[in-house]
């Protein structure tokens, strides 16, 4: 009686287990198909809603491989490629500066490397990126035109962007495959993942832009503007902050530590600025009496930030006691490499400042 029972027993066992194969296989071969499908639907939801919500979630399909590499292309396009905003018209003679926002961040894990550039196909102006992949919200300022070239006219220039995403390999059971694989579990047998290898991601743009430039009198102009309120607002907004750490440095009289006391902090701005940056000194052992900060203010309303007082930026080099102030001048040519800016603060704030520099022995 056994005898009988076992033939169908173990034909009905090798039944099932084809089908469950063939389960696996079917779900092996539909799979990237599937995940095509929703690489495409999130990115028909992303144009369709440009939104911090949408970019996150097209992170997430890239880096778990779902995306094809033409997919991948396309997503880091729409996530990278900048918003590009220009002056109406330049003044000649001028650098002309136009804004790259890229308004979504991009935290993707797992990464083995990235690399992003993205400046002027002529040449003038560039920067570049590298490091994990953590990349937040910003906007870049980068000069169309030296002042050389910005002569009245039309100009056509070209924004070039590229950017590269290596991904670590990972394995991912999808769907109808997962649930194979815990069936199996259950009855002493194994399924091993699908291992996917390292992948990677890029993509290249070019935009096309065109500035006008003008004649200096016909340019569209920076505003200055003042009031009491406004005035009262801007001193609140903007203040020196001290900064705790050490940091020695061997100079022309050997080797000194300075403490890098002091920084102009500015939060919430009520109105933009762009300053240039003095440092007016009336206690000095080395005689200095005016030292031209080689950095500048320039931000927009709302904007917060700060600019340290790096006594090496101020080629301070003698040990000693200094005291001051920090000048903070208006400058309209400074506003102009960020189009978004047309009205800054027009007043001088002076802000008084004392740091000392420490002699420190050298060990050799």
């Amino acid at each position: 009686m056994r005898k009988e029972v076992k033939g169908p027993f173990l034909r009905r066992c090798l039944i099932v287990l084809a089908c469950l194969l063939g389960l696996v296989g079917l779900a092996k071969l539909i799979a990237p198909s599937i995940r095509s499908w929703q690489v495409e639907r999130a990115i028909a939801r992303f144009k369709q809603n440009p939104s911090q919500e949408w970019a996150d979630r097209l992170v997430q399909l890239l880096q778990s491989h779902a995306a094809t590499a033409k997919q991948g292309s396309r997503v880091l396009t729409l996530l990278r490629q900048p918003r590009i905003t220009t002056r109406v018209a330049y003044p000649a003679g001028q650098a002309v500066g136009i804004a790259l926002e890229q308004p979504f961040g991009l935290n993707f894990r797992d990464t083995l490397w990235r690399q992003e550039k993205i400046g002027m196909v002529e040449g003038q102006d560039s920067r570049s990126v590298s490091g994990n992949g953590k990349d937040g919200p910003r906007t870049l300022y980068l000069r169309g035109l030296l002042a050389y070239q910005a002569e009245p006219g039309a100009h056509q220039v070209t924004v070039r962007g590229t950017y590269s995403l290596a991904l670590q390999r990972r394995g991912r059971l999808f769907g109808v495959e997962r649930l194979l694989r815990n069936l199996f579990r259950e009855v002493g047998l194994s399924l091993d993942g699908s291992w996917q290898p390292a992948r990677q991601y890029d993509c290249e743009f070019e935009i096309p832009v065109e500035v006008t430039v003008v004649p200096p009198e016909e340019a569209e102009p920076i505003e200055l503007v003042s009031s009491a309120q406004l005035d009262r607002a801007m001193r609140e907004a903007i203040r020196i902050r001290p900064c705790n750490r050490h940091f020695p440095y061997r100079s022309d009289t050997g080797q000194v530590k300075f403490k890098r006391l002091t920084a102009v902090s500015y939060k919430n701005l009520p109105i933009a600025a762009a300053f240039r940056l003095q440092l007016r000194l009336t206690e000095s052992p080395d005689g200095s009496i005016l030292r031209e900060h080689p950095r500048r203010i320039r931000a927009r309303t709302g904007a917060s930030g700060r600019i340290v007082l790096d006594s090496r930026e101020l080629s301070i080099k003698t040990p000693g006691a200094y005291a001051g102030t920090v000048v903070l001048t208006p400058d309209p040519n400074i506003a102009r490499i960020d189009p978004a800016i047309t009205v800054i603060w027009g007043r001088t704030l002076e802000l008084p400042v004392s740091f000392t520099v420490h002699p420190e022995q050298i060990e050799d």
